[in-house]
């Protein structure tokens, strides 16, 4: 990983989410394609070795009201198979992110309190990063299982201005190449951000 870090303009400063779980409560098929996810979650879950402290991350977790009926889920299942490890989630996404409403939500404070884990399970830590995924978010060897759902799409930087449209779908050809160099180079280093995070035989 790069130790020195450029100052260019990236989309952390200039996009911004609207409060009060406003993300979650006009993103329903995120939910569902989220909900889908339950089963390859449980298997992963079951692949990877058993360190004594069971650190997951949700990457780009919005203001985290897609998702928590997975996390439920899988949390459910762990201490219903008697195993009370000690387990850490990260929840990360931009500087700009709803984390008031993240922290509400999980503590019960807002959306269906039946969900709220944090308030169910003991020996269940919660915290929140507020850096873009495309870096090393946590300490190197340390994650056991990761997730993003309809996240991974953005890039961290503008590549130019599209003239004549407001999406990339209506860039010309120079402009799309512009924004494909940009994706593959926030690809990669996502993979390698991610690869350095996670502990032997995670996923």
């Amino acid at each position: 990983m790069k130790n020195s870090k450029e100052n260019d303009l990236n989309t952390q400063s200039v996009l911004a989410m609207r409060g009060s779980g406003y993300y979650s409560q006009r993103t329903a098929g995120a939910k569902i394609a989220i909900d889908a996810t339950q089963l390859i979650m449980e298997k992963a879950l079951k692949e990877i070795p058993k360190l004594p402290i069971l650190r997951m991350a949700d990457f780009g977790c919005a203001d985290g009201g897609t998702s928590q009926e997975m996390w439920f889920n899988l949390i459910s299942k762990i201490r219903n198979s008697k195993d009370d490890r000690q387990i850490e989630i990260l929840y990360t996404d931009l500087a700009s992110n709803d984390f008031s409403t993240l922290f509400r939500t999980l503590q019960g404070m807002q959306g269906d309190p039946e969900l709220s884990f944090q308030n169910k399970f003991s020996n269940v830590f919660v915290h929140g990063c507020g850096t873009g995924f495309h870096q090393q978010l946590m300490s190197s060897g340390s994650l056991s299982l990761g997730f993003s759902a309809t996240a991974m799409h953005y890039i961290s930087e503008k590549p130019c201005q599209i003239k004549n449209h407001v999406h990339m779908v209506g860039a010309n050809s120079n402009e799309k190449i512009k924004f494909e160099e940009q994706a593959l180079k926030d690809w990669e280093s996502i993979l390698l951000s991610r690869s350095e995070e996670l502990a032997e035989g995670g996923r």
